[in-house]
C-alpha cells in the first residue's frame, strides 16, 4: 500500500482451497481441497495486469500467495504503514466463510492498488477477467476487514509486532 487515497483491487478468482495451505497447516487441518491451477485463466489476469502496468495505471501490484488474502493484505499494510477498509465479501469464486476468503491460496490472484484517477480505465482494461473492487487505502492504522458474516479490526502495531516476531531469533 503506497498513497492514502488509492482504491484496492482483487485480481483472479478466491476458492475454497485450504488443503494443505499455512492455514491448515497451523490449525492442525487434514485434508481440503488443494490450490488448482487454470493456465488460461492466470495468463488473462496477468496480462491484463501487464498492459495497466504499461499504462502507467497501476501503483503497486503484489501476488496472493502463501497464507492467502489476509497475508498479504496485512504484509502490505506493514510494509507501506497504512492502513486499509476493505469488503471481502463480493470476491468472485466458492470462498464464502472467513477462513476460506483470508486463507485460501487460490492461483493467479493479485491485489493491485490504483489511483482514483486512473480507477475508470483500470476497470476498462480488466472487464474481461475476475476484477473485484475491494476498497481503499486509508491514512488510519489499522486494516479494517469486512467478510462474509464478520468484521475484522486490526491495528497496525499489532500487526507489525506479530510479523517481526517470526523474525526476531534471525
Amino acid at each position: 500500500l503506497k498513497r492514502v487515497g488509492d482504491l484496492l483491487y482483487v485480481l483472479g478468482e478466491t476458492h475454497d482451497e485450504l488443503g494443505a495451505s499455512e492455514y491448515a497447516v497451523s490449525s492442525g487441518i487434514q485434508g481440503g481441497e488443494v490450490p488448482s491451477v487454470d493456465v488460461q485463466k492466470n495468463a488473462a489476469v496477468y496480462e491484463a495486469l501487464s498492459s495497466a502496468i504499461q499504462r502507467g495505471l497501476v501503483a503497486s501490484a503484489t501476488s496472493v500467495g502463501r497464507g492467502g488474502l489476509g497475508v498479504t493484505l496485512t504484509k502490505s499494510a506493514v510494509a507501506g504503514k497504512l492502513g486499509a477498509d476493505v469488503n471481502l465479501t463480493k470476491l468472485p469464486g466458492s470462498a464464502k466463510t472467513p477462513n476460506q476468503v483470508l486463507f485460501s491460496e487460490s492461483q493467479g490472484r493479485i491485489l493491485v492498488s490504483v489511483s482514483r484517477g486512473s480507477a475508470e480505465e483500470f476497470e476498462k482494461m480488466t472487464k474481461d477477467i475476475p476484477c473485484t473492487r475491494i476498497g481503499e487505502v486509508v491514512q488510519g492504522a489499522s486494516l479494517s476487514m469486512t467478510l462474509p458474516g464478520a468484521k475484522v479490526e486490526c491495528s497496525l502495531t499489532e500487526l507489525t509486532e506479530a510479523y517481526r516476531s517470526f523474525f526476531k531469533h534471525w
